[in-house]
Order: C-alpha cells, then sequence, then structure tokens
C-alpha cells in the first residue's frame, strides 16, 4: 500500500464529496423555498397595497 496518493485521485474524491453535499443542499433548499413560497407571495401582495 502507498501511502502518497495520486493527487489527482484526491483532488477527484474531494470534487465528488462536493457535488454531492451541494446537491443535497439545494434539494434541501428547494423544498424550504417551496414551502416558504406562497408566504412570500402573500407579503408581495401586502406590499403593493401600500
Amino acid at each position: 500500500m502507498k501511502l502518497k496518493r495520486d493527487p489527482l485521485i484526491t483532488l477527484g474524491l474531494v470534487l465528488v464529496i462536493e457535488m454531492t453535499t451541494l446537491i443535497i443542499i439545494d434539494s434541501r433548499l428547494l423544498r424550504a423555498v417551496r414551502d416558504v413560497e406562497p408566504s412570500l407571495n402573500a407579503l408581495g401582495d401586502i406590499a403593493k397595497r401600500f
């Protein structure tokens, strides 16, 4: 076993981990935005009246 890893493999692993975490965070954000959207629209309607 080599202790010194190929930097490209390490970089690839880091990129894969970052992409999966970003995708997970994005799906959570999208769900949160969908939950908040109706109240945001209501706030927009209230703001238009003033």
